[in-house]
């Protein structure tokens, strides 16, 4: 059995220095925007030197993605708790209970981190990259369900007959709209 290497005060400390650099970002992100925001901005909510906000983050853009890293962890919390097991793995039907569950869960989480949801949101709109790798792979997941959930469901005669993958994008783009 593989022991997990004991953390350290130091790996503690850096640890804590991050989180405090992300809350700092999250602020200044939602008060100047991401575009406007600088390093400078970030260090002094943190109440650090600017030099010392390099230790821990190359740049502005690696915070950005540091804190939709973090939300991202999150989401994929709320998706294992939903199902017991991380999407990508849930292959069954879901229920409509833990359908709705989930998305209760996923906007409460947006709700509650509305700061990094705006900045991200407005980043990802001008990012491919952050586009392609956060939200289009969780939409992709949630997708799948929606068309298993609605397969079943007309399986069961509870909806009538209708394509599972247009029903799932309209689903889709009206939540979002």
């Amino acid at each position: 059995m593989e022991q997990k290497p004991v953390e350290t005060r130091r790996d503690r400390r850096i640890q804590r220095k991050r989180e405090e650099i992300l809350a700092a970002a999250t602020r200044v992100f939602a008060q100047k925007g991401f575009i406007n925001a600088t390093n400078k901005d970030i260090a002094d909510e943190a109440d650090m030197g600017e030099s010392t906000l390099y230790n821990y983050f190359d740049s502005k853009r690696d915070i950005l993605l540091a804190i939709v890293d973090e939300t991202d962890t999150l989401v994929g919390t709320i998706f294992d708790q939903a199902f017991g097991e991380p999407l990508d793995q849930v292959d069954g039907v879901i229920s409509r209970e833990a359908l709705v569950d989930l998305i209760d869960r996923y906007l409460a989480l947006f709700i509650s981190r509305l700061e990094v949801t705006r900045t991200f949101l407005m980043e990802a709109w001008i990012d491919d990259n952050i586009l392609k790798s956060y939200v289009w792979t969780r939409i992709g997941q949630v997708h799948r369900l929606l068309i298993a959930f609605i397969t079943d469901r007309m399986e069961a005669g509870a909806v009538r007959t209708i394509d599972p993958e247009v029903a799932a994008r309209f689903a889709l783009g009206w939540a979002a709209g």
